[in-house]
């Protein structure tokens, strides 16, 4: 309908703009990219059109592009939660962290109900160590939207970060009740029953966490530490092994795979990998413990 109307009124920027959302929503991004370009050589003082290019070029791998567009539309209009949230979070993508926040808090100021926002302010704020401010917009953006499970898993993460073990458990027992096949929030679950002394409870969230995704070093790595301090070195061995041909540089690996070894006598193939962790980190004290 919309190619018929900027056939039939090619000057009309709203035609133009509506085509763009039609291709943009059909996965179509380069088409629609045409359009909202000609709808701002016809209408440059668009904000919303300014807002869709930015998202059409994202969609694209653009995103030094789109940032442009973003700030362009709040420039025209100051108070478009909408470009604010996607300044943060293109700025999030790039790795600018100090941006990001900055446009994700000026998204909340405009509107203060946006899960998206407090969501990702909160992932933001978490990966920079500002645990108990991440904790407080995953809370939010729970009581906005209470059945979204992959933040009640990030708060979780959280929670444990912080050292508040036992209400992390609850989340991520509360994470996997509403889905049961969630390999991160077994894991984590895992690694917060490690984190209390409970490796016996903590080993079969990790094997439920490997049957759904078997590719994960970090889960090969925590099964083996959970099996070795429940008294299984051998088994432990096998998924250290597993964790190192997944990721060969993980120093931890190759220190705790040393540590099992010792605990069956095979002193030599655990000097190996002594040497091999302090090869990955010289500064692994461990391993430098280990090996005198």
């Amino acid at each position: 309908m919309w190619r018929a109307t900027t056939s039939q009124r090619p000057r009309s920027p709203l035609a133009h703009l509506n085509l763009g959302n039609a291709l943009q929503g059909a996965g179509r991004h380069a088409e629609a990219i045409v359009h909202y370009r000609q709808g701002l050589r016809l209408k440059p003082g668009s904000a919303e059109t300014h807002v869709n290019l930015g998202n059409a070029l994202v969609a694209l791998d653009r995103r030094e592009e789109a940032l442009s567009h973003y700030r362009e539309a709040l420039r025209l209009k100051p108070d478009l939660a909408d470009a604010s949230y996607n300044l943060g979070h293109t700025f999030h993508a790039l790795g600018r962290t100090t941006e990001a926040i900055a446009h994700y808090r000026q998204a909340l100021r405009l509107g203060p109900d946006n899960a998206d926002a407090h969501c990702n302010l909160g992932f933001v704020l978490e990966a920079v160590g500002r645990t108990r401010e991440a904790m407080t917009h995953f809370q939010a953006a729970l009581r906005i939207e209470p059945g979204r499970t992959a933040i009640l898993n990030k708060l979780g993460n959280a929670l444990q970060a912080s050292g508040r073990l036992g209400e992390a458990i609850t989340r991520d027992r509360e994470a996997l009740r509403r889905k049961p096949a969630y390999a991160e929030a077994h894991n984590n679950l895992g690694n917060a029953l490690l984190a209390v002394g409970r490796p016996q409870e903590a080993i079969p969230h990790y094997r439920e966490a490997l049957r759904l995704n078997p590719e994960q070093a970090q889960v090969h790595y925590n099964l083996g530490r959970a099996l070795l301090q429940s008294g299984q070195p051998r088994e432990a061995i096998g998924h250290y092994r597993q964790a190192l041909q997944v990721k060969p540089d993980m120093a931890d690996a190759h220190y705790n795979l040393g540590n099992a070894l010792v605990t069956l006598g095979r002193s030599g193939e655990a000097i190996e990998h002594y040497l091999a962790a302090v090869r990955i980190n010289p500064d692994h004290v461990g391993a430098h413990n280990n090996l005198g």
